[in-house]
């Protein structure tokens, strides 16, 4: 209703337009009717007048009078077929300038000219048969009562078709009245539409605003909900993902240490689900953002294979990497999302293929301007997708049909997910599938050249955690709401043997005790009541600055899907988090000595 409303703002005065032209180009018509009316008629009555002087004329010629009139047959002639086939008359009318009507409007009229036309030929034939008389007796009566006749017959049909000239022009005026009558009440009508649209403008437009920020309002809530859901799933996921690592390091039996792995495989692949709904829904709704920074693409295809081959080694079949020597590995790009599309494809050809092999091909197909046009290839020897089922494979919530697709789970919403970042970086994705043969899926992206140094050495150095010896432990202080996350999270930390843990229950406990002691590092949950994860953040950086002190690195732990590290924080984890990849980060960002330590107590720190 209101797209109609903002159209009719522009479609009513166009319309207004349209109506008045068409009311004058009729007027303008109906004028120039009259006006050919008017002359047709004079003209048509000038006819009759002429045979009526054609007539006095005969009779006069008959009593010894001498006229001549040639010239009069001649004149009614011309304007006869003038009348009928139309044109110039205004020498017939003596008037200046060239008077154009049309021709006979009508058959009627057209057969009354040329029945004028042929009466008054026979009426003139007739009169130059007859003799000089100046009695009317004898063998002359009879024809001169024929001429009488056919000169009375004339000046009927001279009548007539004035008569019938009337009447057409007359119906003619009638419907351009009638028309325009019409025309006049359109105009008056969108007029008022106008009128009416113009007075509720302000309404209008205050309709389109609420309805605007109301959908942005639903835009926001959806992503709030989403947000929180990934917080409310996430929290309780990273105990039940961190409990089988924390089991691991005890003593277990045989039987105890199978189950042990059953739920570790089970928890993982619910947070792939998780994560495979929550990454749809923010594609879906515009919110996915790219962190483009520099990685070298060779290392980081090897992690991936790496990862991956686990999962082919319990299916006993082989994994490898074909790598076009001509890339240049130092790219710009975002390797979180690239990770997310090949693993999303290579665990879905893992996932269906039996035996054989799986290969991922990259190659180099253009470079231009330093701008590389890179093809990732994945094919498998697979149970294939049938020809029916390609054209719906990246739909999202669909799988191809048959027992053993089911059999493999999921929930359909991987390719969905991997085609759509594809496309949101720039390139295309196809698959081409053959049943009991297999299947390759090909996708092709631009990376920018990277041409600057590889990280420094030393840098390089602290992300390693085994190259690192300390003489003290590492002092952390972590703040969560969640009393499973600390524990969780401290019995973690504490197995590297690295790491002396305080752990705190909110922000304001944790910038209290933060300005009490030092601390190498904080680990701040990003959804804390009072004070959340930022606000705690922003309020250390400004107590350090007030104080004169050396910045303390911070990580942010969330369980929202960050690609970025937020304002405000060095780094961030995400949760649930894995031991390795949270005591990586950690080192990583102790690069100086001045980051161990407020205080500068470390003897020594050997890489």
């Amino acid at each position: 209703m209101l797209k109609l409303k903002g159209k009719a703002v522009l479609l009513v005065p166009l319309a207004i337009i349209i109506i008045v032209s068409l009311n004058l180009y009729i007027t303008w018509i109906s004028i120039e009717d009259d006006v050919v009316d008017n002359y047709v008629v004079d003209m048509a009555g000038r006819q009759r007048m002429l045979s009526k002087k054609l007539f006095n004329e005969f009779l006069l010629n008959q009593f010894g009078f001498n006229f001549n009139i040639k010239d009069s047959t001649n004149l009614f002639i011309e304007q006869s077929l003038a009348l009928e086939m139309g044109g110039n008359i205004s020498k017939f009318l003596h008037a200046e300038g060239e008077i154009l009507i049309p021709p006979a409007p009508t058959p009627n009229i057209s057969g009354l000219l040329a029945s004028q036309r042929k009466i008054f030929h026979d009426f003139i034939d007739l009169a130059y048969r007859l003799p000089n008389l100046r009695q009317f007796e004898g063998s002359h009566q009879e024809p001169y009562s024929q001429i009488v006749a056919l000169n009375e017959r004339l000046t009927d049909l001279s009548n007539e078709i004035v008569l019938n000239y009337d009447r057409y022009y007359h119906r003619s005026l009638e419907r351009s009245i009638r028309l325009r009558s019409l025309l006049s009440f359109l105009t008056i009508l969108m007029g008022l539409a106008l009128i009416y649209i113009f007075y509720h403008k302000d309404k209008i437009t205050r309709e389109l605003e609420l309805a605007k920020k109301t959908m942005i309002d639903a835009l926001q809530m959806k992503s709030n909900f989403f947000a929180n859901v990934s917080h409310e799933i996430r929290n309780p996921l990273n105990v039940i993902i961190g409990i089988p690592d924390i089991l691991e390091s005890t003593k277990l039996t045989s039987e105890q240490r199978k189950f042990n792995e059953m739920l570790k495989y089970t928890s993982h692949h619910l947070l792939t689900l998780i994560n495979d709904i929550l990454d749809f829904s923010k594609i879906e709704s515009g919110n996915t953002r790219f962190n483009i920074e520099s990685f070298d693409l060779e290392e980081f295809l090897n992690s991936l294979i790496e990862f991956n081959s686990f999962k082919a080694k319990e299916k006993n079949i082989s994994i490898k990497c074909i790598w076009d020597e001509k890339i240049d590995p130092h790219v710009k790009g975002d390797s979180h999302r690239l990770r997310q599309v090949l693993d999303n494809l290579m665990g879905n050809s893992i996932k269906f293929t039996d035996y054989g092999h799986v290969d991922l091909v990259v190659k180099r197909t253009s470079l231009v301007d330093d701008v590389q046009t890179i093809e990732f290839k994945i094919t498998d020897t697979g149970i294939g997708i049938s020809e029916s089922d390609l054209p719906k494979i990246f739909n999202a919530f669909v799988q191809a049909e048959g027992d053993p697709i089911r059999k493999g789970g999921g929930t359909g919403l991987g390719l969905a997910i991997a085609k759509q970042l594809v496309e949101l970086m720039g390139g295309k994705i196809s698959v081409k599938s053959h049943l009991g043969v297999g299947t390759e899926f090909t996708f092709s992206i631009k990376m920018e050249s990277a041409h600057t140094a590889k990280k420094k050495e030393e840098n390089s150095k602290v992300i390693s955690s085994n190259e690192i010896f300390l003489n003290r432990k590492l002092s952390l202080l972590i703040a969560d709401d969640s009393l499973d996350n600390l524990v969780i999270l401290k019995s973690l930390l504490e197995q590297d043997g690295r790491f002396l843990i305080t752990t705190v229950n909110d922000g304001n406990e944790a910038l209290d005790l933060f300005k009490a002691q030092k601390f190498d590092i904080i680990l701040l949950d990003m959804q804390m009541p009072r004070l959340d994860g930022t606000q705690t953040a922003l309020a250390m950086q400004v107590w350090e600055e007030k104080e004169g002190l050396p910045h303390t690195p911070v990580i942010v732990l969330t369980a929202g899907t960050l690609s970025a590290t937020p304002s405000g924080f060095d780094d961030f984890a995400l949760k649930p988090v894995d031991k390795e990849n949270l005591i990586e980060i950690i080192l990583r960002n102790l690069n100086s000595i001045q980051n161990l330590s407020r205080e500068q107590t470390f003897e020594s720190l050997t890489l």
